[in-house]
């Protein structure tokens, strides 16, 4: 969800850390609070302007395609249900290097490896009797179309990624 919603790659997702996420909330965008979750893509990466490079999501009415929802659920698996220890955060230094998706609760500050991430896509497609060529960038591939497909034009597309 947080590659295809944000037209990541994935080693955005593999690296991405705890302070990576943050929220943003916009005023006068309707009737109720309007927050979006907004992930930092590559760690400071910047593109050829020198500006650090974002992806933002909102709540999706369907929770089944939610970014936002994927990643509470994640988190709720993951320290309520596989009980690793939940990051201290009364000092930035003790939650800065927890990445997200890490190899194991033990060494949280380790992203999971390119093949591991390849893997986890993979099984998840055999089971969905997915096919996709493009194992580990097949979100923002799959992004991308669906923006075409909702009539974004391919100038725009490419900017988004291609």
């Amino acid at each position: 969800m947080l590659s295809e919603q944000g037209l990541v790659r994935g080693e955005n997702i593999r690296d991405l850390e705890l302070p990576d996420f943050f929220s943003v909330e916009y005023d006068d965008e309707g009737p109720s609070i309007c927050t979006a979750m907004v992930i930092l893509k590559g760690h400071g990466k910047t593109n050829q302007f020198g500006k650090p490079l974002f992806s933002g999501y909102y709540h999706h009415t369907n929770v089944r395609l939610c970014a936002v929802s994927t990643t509470a659920f994640f988190l709720f698996y993951q320290y309520h249900v596989m009980n690793e220890p939940f990051p201290d955060f009364s000092i930035p230094q003790r939650w800065y290097d927890i990445v997200m998706f890490c190899i194991d609760c033990r060494n949280n500050v380790q992203a999971m490896s390119r093949t591991a991430h390849a893997r986890a896509v993979y099984d998840a497609y055999s089971a969905l009797n997915i096919m996709h060529q493009k194992v580990t960038h097949a979100g923002r591939q799959n992004g991308r179309q669906l923006l075409e497909k909702g009539g974004v034009e391919k100038v725009a597309a490419d900017v988004a990624g291609g």
